[in-house]
């Protein structure tokens, strides 16, 4: 599958918000017309988590600012991807060298 990734300039932001896919996008177009949110970033954190013994880590496509403050944690997703039980774990951590 191709990747269209490019620069949005989002009228929440007043700048550029990073998308990596043409579904990233869409999801960004909605945010940015959505009146109850307030900020918008592209990939600016690794959540990290212990699962059992692994050690766990994601970066999400977008966190959303609200206007109530609350944070949304966005994953852009294809729909028929939802169920794979592959994509609902996520990788184990690499330790870079």
């Amino acid at each position: 599958m191709a990747h269209y990734s490019g620069g949005y300039g989002s009228a929440t932001t007043g700048g550029q918000v990073a998308y990596e896919s043409r579904l990233e996008l869409a999801r960004l177009l909605l945010a940015d017309f959505d009146p109850s949110v307030r900020g918008i970033d592209a990939q600016p954190l690794r959540m990290v988590a212990r699962v059992d013994v692994k050690v766990r880590s994601h970066v999400p496509d977008f966190p959303l600012v609200m206007g109530s403050g609350a944070v949304r944690v966005v994953k852009v997703k294809l729909a028929s991807r939802l169920q794979d039980p592959r994509g609902l774990r996520s990788r184990p951590r690499r330790r870079r060298p």
